[in-house]
């Protein structure tokens, strides 16, 4: 069964961080989550992934074959794709 994703809706509190993921999202810029066990780092960046729009067919067939020279497969937990792309947008 696929695992639905949370909205930023879903998650009470944390005001700051909810602003921070909004600007980052849309600015097209990176963003480090960093904090102790059970924050919420990875609600937020799954809640991330629902801020995106979804990729067009080119750009869904470049972050598969990305996925494959990194040796990901596809299907993995989303937080996973989160960093994966955060560490190739880095390096382009």
């Amino acid at each position: 069964m696929r695992e639905t994703l949370p909205t930023l809706n879903q998650i009470y509190g944390q005001d700051v961080t909810k602003r921070a993921l909004i600007i980052t999202v849309s600015g097209g810029h990176n963003i480090l989550i960093s904090g102790p066990p059970g924050a919420g780092k990875t609600l937020f960046a799954k809640a991330a992934l629902m801020l995106m729009p979804p990729l067009s067919r080119p750009e869904l067939l470049n972050v598969i074959k990305l996925h494959s020279l990194a040796g990901i497969s596809y299907g993995r937990n989303p937080t996973h794709h989160f960093v994966a792309l955060i560490i190739v947008a880095q390096v382009l």
